[in-house]
């Protein structure tokens, strides 16, 4: 994983296996998780996107 900033930029860049192509819709719902095997309430990537929207960023 790469993470910079610079300015008001902060990029992370992950060099993993992604996001399936038919997930990609779903990614960012609220309690929406791949597996139940997964740990966690599925909300980091929904609190996210709203944090970034509500400041005119993007995820």
């Amino acid at each position: 994983m790469e993470v910079s900033v610079e300015g008001a930029t902060a990029s992370v860049i992950d060099h993993g296996a992604g996001v399936a192509a038919e997930d990609r819709e779903r990614i960012f719902e609220p309690f929406w998780r791949k597996s139940d095997s997964t740990p966690g309430a599925g909300l980091g990537l929904a609190i996210a996107k709203e944090i970034m929207d509500a400041h005119g960023g993007r995820i």
